[in-house]
């Protein structure tokens, strides 16, 4: 519907209708592609669709038990586009938004390819009692977007970030598939579910923002930027808005615990004295569901991809990336050196994706990101779960849904919680003169070294080790020069250890 509103539903739709064709060897979904083809010009696709007629000489005859529903989801879209009425044509944002939890959803909702579900009858009393708030659970909050801001990238305020009092900054990050707003919201169509402005009521030195940014799977909505260049981006917004000069937090779901990640790494490694102050000022991430060494859902992905044209941010959660255990073996280092306070959830009920538009529902469910690749592998931080789907895991329907409960209680520690920083950086010496006084002497002690610095020694060792084996092995130059930099950053580390 998205793409409809932006005038390129039928290139998608010849598209699907050639997958269909080569996938079940329909001549009828082969015709509809040529059709298609034809009455819009779309000439880069004739070699594709000339091989494909090719082939469909040696098709067999249609089977009739998968055929017709497949035509039956083709026809009725190819109506969509043929169709002049504008309110057809050109839904709401909000419509056009992702699935209500514990739908069976398509992987377009978050993490997923593009597409709303359709939700089966026998769903309907589930989706009720999972999905629907408790009444006006916001009740007493004032109402600082209504209605949503249709812009949805960017950094974005929700509330209290004008406040110069404000005692935490607190970033929102959405994961695969979300956006700034409606991934937050326990019901897309109530403003009053969006649980960010609870916290204006419930905690008001918060200065809440949510970030937005390009986040589709699908190559056939956009080619999302890759999560180094997704990282840089972020900083230099958030470097813009002002953030850093005052204690700051990630609240992250899915994927944005990785852009979390990246945008702290970056904010160290580019040695830019205005973004390294966003990384020392980090009191905290919390991480919902996001997969620290890669996703299912993204695996399922590559598997469809004859459909479901992944892009590189979905490629880069398969699982056991590489790339995400480098960058959270580096995390685990900035977590101990930073006396971070993090918090993890990771959900416990499945996801029964959907191939989008081919209406082929997966027998089983996939639990998108299962305990190993949630588990954080922190010391002092386990992951805890909950009774949610991937979807619904970060929409809570009330303020007594456990998440929001427990995210409060964190939000209170990371306002508490001192500077490391601070703790550890030496006094300045007092002037000289007659009315100074000298410091005074520090005393003698034979306890052994914090378990904090032998942890963090011991993981950028880890990393170092890591980083020479692929160095090792790796061809590619510019990746060689990557890995040298990322090696020479561990070696520095380790020398400042104690």
């Amino acid at each position: 519907q998205r793409i409809a509103a932006r005038g390129g539903m039928a290139l998608h739709l010849a598209d699907c209708a050639l997958t269909r064709a080569r996938l079940f060897r329909d001549r009828t979904a082969l015709a509809e592609a040529r059709r298609l083809i034809e009455a819009h010009g779309y000439g880069r696709r004739l070699p594709e669709l000339e091989d494909a007629e090719t082939a469909a000489a040696t098709w067999p005859p249609a089977d009739p038990t998968l055929v017709p529903t497949l035509r039956v989801g083709m026809q009725s879209a190819t109506l969509r586009v043929a169709s002049t009425d504008p309110a057809e044509a050109s839904p709401s944002p909000r419509d056009a938004e992702r699935p209500r939890p514990h739908s069976h959803a398509k992987p377009g909702s978050e993490m997923g390819a593009p597409g709303d579900p359709t939700h089966a009858a026998d769903d309907a009393d589930k989706q009720t009692k999972h999905a629907t708030p408790t009444a006006n659970p916001a009740e007493g909050c004032s109402m600082p977007l209504d209605p949503l801001p249709d812009s949805r990238l960017g950094l974005l305020p929700i509330a209290g970030c004008d406040n110069p009092d404000r005692d935490l900054d607190l970033i929102l990050v959405h994961g695969l598939g979300g956006d700034a707003f409606t991934t937050w919201m326990a019901d897309r169509n109530q403003i009053e579910t969006l649980w960010p402005i609870w916290l204006a009521t419930d905690r008001p030195r918060l200065g809440i923002w949510t970030l937005g940014y390009a986040a589709d799977a699908s190559g056939w909505k956009s080619e999302s930027m890759a999560l180094a260049d997704r990282g840089t981006q972020v900083l230099d917004q958030m470097e813009t808005e002002g953030l850093g000069e005052r204690p700051l937090v990630f609240v992250t779901h899915s994927l944005g615990g990785i852009v979390a990640k990246q945008v702290l790494r970056h904010a160290v490694s580019f040695n830019v004295p205005r973004w390294r102050r966003i990384a020392e000022q980090t009191r905290g991430i919390a991480f919902i569901a996001t997969p620290h060494s890669g996703a299912n859902l993204a695996s399922f992905a590559e598997f469809a991809s004859a459909v479901f044209r992944t892009n590189e941010q979905a490629k880069e959660l398969a699982s056991h990336n590489a790339r995400l255990r480098e960058l959270h073996t580096w995390f685990r280092g900035f977590y101990s050196e930073h006396q971070l306070n993090c918090r993890t959830w990771c959900e416990r009920r499945e996801v029964r994706p959907e191939i989008p538009l081919l209406g082929i529902q997966l027998p089983k469910g996939l639990l998108v990101v299962d305990a190993t690749s949630a588990e954080p592998g922190l010391p002092n931080e386990v992951a805890v779960p909950l009774d949610e789907d991937h979807i619904s895991i970060c929409k809570p329907s009330s303020r007594n849904a456990q998440l929001y409960k427990s995210l409060l209680r964190w939000l209170d520690e990371c306002v508490n919680s001192p500077a490391p920083r601070d703790e550890q950086r030496p006094q300045a010496a007092a002037p000289e003169g007659p009315t100074s006084t000298p410091p005074p002497e520090p005393a003698p002690s034979t306890a052994p070294a914090a378990p904090s610095t032998d942890t963090a020694t011991a993981i950028w060792q880890e990393n170092l080790d890591y980083l020479r084996e692929q160095d090792a092995i790796c061809s590619d130059p510019a990746q060689r020069f990557s890995l040298k930099k990322q090696i020479e950053e561990a070696e520095a580390k380790l020398r400042e250890r104690p």
